[in-house]
């Protein structure tokens, strides 16, 4: 690659999470038009992270000509919602991930290291192919697994519905089916920690049914508003908690409540979205990015006293806001 790996690594992802190797590879799925993306766990037990063994396939258009070389340059964009960055978190905890991608009678397969030089090896296939990407994650570096949730296929699945909420209900308001696949396989359980072989899906089923409303303000004017889009749920099991900015098609979290503030068994979602937050993620997509005549603590105070349509502000939300800002 264009730059050295390892110093890369530390300097645009400083604190990266396991989490973020999902999240990346389901970003190029669908980046790549996939409508189902499959994403197998094998371990053979949570002490033993040198099996840790991830595979993630999709049926999107692939590593075509255009996409490998984005790829194989660092900090090529694609566009303006990509940063060109984020396979680096791949090395992070993997030495070596393995992609084959097809696509009509096309077929090209290359290893992703640190001694990546961005060169593959293209195949021609005799008759045309459904289209088909696998990456294939393992010499795992770390000398242990943070937490067990980052492996557990229900805790993943939730995480990953958080994460694309914008993209996924786009994909659902424009009828565009999507099935995300987790399935962990594991020799050893541990029940004390619910961590046992299992599967979920992610459909358009499982996304929030949500409200909106425009906020506006003077300090607003240049961006034509925010849209705030919300649910507030109470129920046995409920323990969603949302609170995020829509940008490039992604969400990063906002600190607008205290942790505490939502009792139990509620979900509460608050998802903004806003030509401001364009293209304003850091390089790691773990915060946002606000131009110089519009502080953090300026916004997040406009968010919180912001009228609703016929209900007062936001504290005054039903059911009951009050106890959340």
């Amino acid at each position: 690659m264009d730059i050295e790996t390892s110093n890369a690594i530390k300097l645009f992802f400083p604190n990266p999470s396991l989490v973020q190797v999902f999240f990346e590879a389901i970003a190029n799925s669908l980046d790549a038009g996939a409508k189902e993306i499959s994403i197998q766990i094998e371990i053979q037990s949570f002490s033993t992270p040198e099996t840790l063994k991830i595979s993630i396939a999709d049926d999107g258009k692939g590593f075509t000509p255009e996409s490998f070389e984005r790829f194989a340059r660092l900090l090529k964009a694609q566009d303006s919602f990509h940063k060109g960055l984020g396979r680096l978190v791949f090395l992070n905890y993997f030495g070596r991930v393995e992609v084959d991608s097809i696509w009509g009678t096309n077929r090209r397969t290359f290893v992703f290291s640190e001694s990546f030089n961005g060169k593959s090896d293209l195949q021609k296939l005799t008759s045309p192919q459904s289209d088909k990407t696998t990456l294939v994650f393992t010499n795992f570096i770390g000398e242990r697994i943070k937490s067990y949730d980052d492996l557990k296929p229900g805790v993943l699945k939730g995480r990953i519905i958080e994460q694309f909420l914008p993209t996924l209900l786009e994909r659902r308001r424009n009828n565009q089916d999507f099935k995300i696949k987790i399935d962990l396989q594991t020799v050893e359980s541990n029940v004390q920690k619910d961590f046992f072989s299992s599967a979920e899906v992610v459909g358009p089923a499982d996304l929030p049914q949500l409200e909106s409303v425009v906020i506006k303000d003077p300090l607003l004017d240049a961006y034509d508003g925010i849209t705030m889009f919300y649910q507030v749920k109470e129920g046995m099991g409920e323990h969603t908690r949302l609170i995020a900015a829509s940008i490039d098609k992604r969400t990063i979290q906002l600190d607008l409540l205290q942790p505490t503030s939502v009792p139990l068994n509620h979900s509460v979602i608050f998802l903004f979205s806003s030509k401001l937050f364009e293209g304003k993620a850091d390089t790691a997509r773990q915060k946002l990015v606000l131009p110089e005549t519009i502080s953090e603590a300026d916004l997040l105070c406009l968010l919180r006293r912001e009228e609703h349509p016929n209900k007062g502000t936001i504290r005054e939300t039903l059911p009951s806001l009050a106890w959340l800002l």
